[in-house]
């Protein structure tokens, strides 16, 4: 890298991350000293991931900068499925859904214990309420199976148990 020549060092590092495909956007400025940065919407990204660049920033009169090549980061398609919940209107642990990261579609479905469909869904975002026909399903313990499919398009395949508390 060209800083590396650079008599002063490097004044600060500012980190550009890509803005839905489009263009580059100033996310932060990082001190010279700073090893490591956390990205808090790197989860926000609709997609795969996310692409990155850095600007060093030289520490002279003219402001000289290098840029970095582009980096692209992944988040491998990971899912976490509680094993309890209680809908009792709380607002915690009210519905059975998993937890999912780096996954493009999810499929769900929940079954009683003589093996009546009692819930499906297609929705990332929507859980199950705990609810049979309109009304409280019994407490108990209900099997579920979920099909995923990230966003490098790998396959992620989970079935279980999931005990429903009132």
């Amino acid at each position: 890298p060209i800083y590396m020549q650079w008599k002063n060092g490097v004044k600060i590092y500012s980190l550009y991350d890509e803005d839905n495909g489009s263009a580059f956007i100033h996310s932060a400025d990082i001190q010279w000293h700073t090893l490591t940065y956390k990205d808090d919407n790197f989860f926000n990204a609709n997609g795969p991931g996310k692409h990155y660049r850095i600007d060093a920033i030289a520490n002279d009169t003219q402001n000289t900068k290098s840029s970095s090549n582009v980096l692209f980061i992944q988040q491998s398609p990971a899912i976490y499925i509680p094993n309890a919940f209680t809908p009792d209107g709380n607002s915690l642990n009210d519905k059975f859904m998993p937890i999912i990261v780096g996954i493009k579609t999810l499929s769900i479905t929940i079954y009683n214990r003589w093996g009546e469909l009692v819930y499906s869904s297609d929705k990332t975002d929507d859980g199950w309420d705990g609810s049979f026909h309109g009304a409280n399903a019994p407490a108990g313990i209900y099997y579920y199976m979920v099909s995923a499919r990230g966003y490098n398009q790998e396959m992620i395949f989970r079935n279980g148990n999931v005990q429903l508390l009132r």
